[in-house]
This record gives structure tokens, C-alpha cells and sequence, in this order.
């Protein structure tokens, strides 16, 4: 078996770059995905981060976190085209929570089947709920749109208010308050 590991340090902006443009945009939907210029800000902040597994001719998996003394969130998980349905999303997870979950635990979010718009849908939502479920992720109980997209919260770790712990992550990712009040909702 191959033996990989995540990227100690945080990509640079150019690997980030192309992470986004080969990656990203074509493994999340439009409404779910940051602009890359607000994901660059974040990062800047020191507390965000795009992270592989592998090396990047052979990335199996990449994942971006944001994390601080109050909160931590994985904001964006996904395994390289290629590597699905073989293990590696699994393995990859795994060895990032190996690495150690930040104080307060872990959160984050997955599309709400119940707003799911084909049958196919809710079943693929439904398994990767049950994904993050076997890595010991547990549903929060709370429930967000962002922008126009439906989530689930899930937790791992000693989260103990991840309401709080979202909302203290969307006040940094999206400071400006009317912004705010009109595109984000936790409840």
C-alpha cells in the first residue's frame, strides 16, 4: 500500500491556485464555493489553510481548514478524480485527524439531503453524512444555509456549542453585517 501524507505547510498561493481552478470548482458546486480571492484573505489571516494528501502529481485528497482558539471547521474535504470509491477519502481523513483535533474539536458541514432535488441526490448526501458518521463526526443537531446552500453540522471532538462555534467562524468569513443578516443562517 502506498504511504502518503498531508502537506506539513499551508500551499503557497500559486499551488492554491491551481488546486482551485483544477479542483475545486469542478468537486463543489458554485453555490457552496468561496471566491478564491476570499479564500487568499482568509489564509492571509494565518488560521486558514489548503492542505494535500500526496504529492501534487499524485494528490489523492485535499482539504482546507480554518482553525482558532474558539473554532475549527473543515471547510472543504474532497478525493482527487481518480481516487474515489477506492478507500483514500477515508485514509486521508483519518490521517488528518491523526494529526490532532484542535482543542475545542472539529465541525463541519454537509449538504442537507432534505433539501436534496432528485432521489440520487439525497442518497449521495446520505452517504456522505455516513461517511463523516464511521470517522466518529456525530450530527450537531444544527442546521445552516450559507449563502443559498442547506447544511447539516456535524462534530467531532469536544465540540460543545457548535452553534456558537459556526457562527464565531461566518462572523470571520463574512464580517460585513448585512451581508451577514441576509446570507447567513444558523439555526
Amino acid at each position: 500500500m502506498v504511504s502518503l501524507q498531508w502537506s506539513r505547510q499551508v500551499l503557497p498561493e500559486d499551488a492554491f491556485s491551481q488546486l482551485y481552478t483544477d479542483h475545486m470548482q469542478a468537486d463543489f458546486p458554485a453555490c457552496e464555493l468561496k471566491p478564491f480571492k476570499h479564500l487568499l484573505a482568509l489564509q492571509a489571516t494565518g488560521n486558514y489553510g489548503a492542505y494535500t494528501f500526496g504529492q501534487a502529481a499524485d494528490m489523492r485528497a485535499y482539504a482546507c481548514l480554518y482553525a482558532d482558539q474558539e473554532a475549527a471547521l473543515l471547510d472543504y474535504f474532497a478525493v482527487a478524480r481518480g481516487y474515489r470509491s477506492e478507500g483514500w477519502g477515508s485514509r486521508a481523513l483519518e490521517a488528518l485527524l491523526d494529526q490532532g483535533l484542535p482543542s475545542g474539536g472539529l465541525i463541519l458541514e454537509c449538504d442537507d439531503p432534505a433539501f436534496a432535488e432528485t432521489d440520487a441526490e439525497r442518497r449521495i448526501r446520505e452517504r456522505r453524512i455516513q461517511f463523516y458518521e464511521r470517522l466518529g463526526f456525530s450530527d450537531s443537531g444544527v442546521r445552516a444555509t450559507v449563502f443559498t446552500a442547506p447544511f447539516w453540522v456535524m462534530a467531532r471532538g469536544q465540540v460543545e456549542d457548535a452553534r456558537a462555534a459556526l457562527k464565531h467562524v461566518y462572523d470571520i468569513f463574512v464580517p460585513d453585517e448585512k451581508l451577514y443578516a441576509k446570507y447567513i443562517h444558523i439555526h
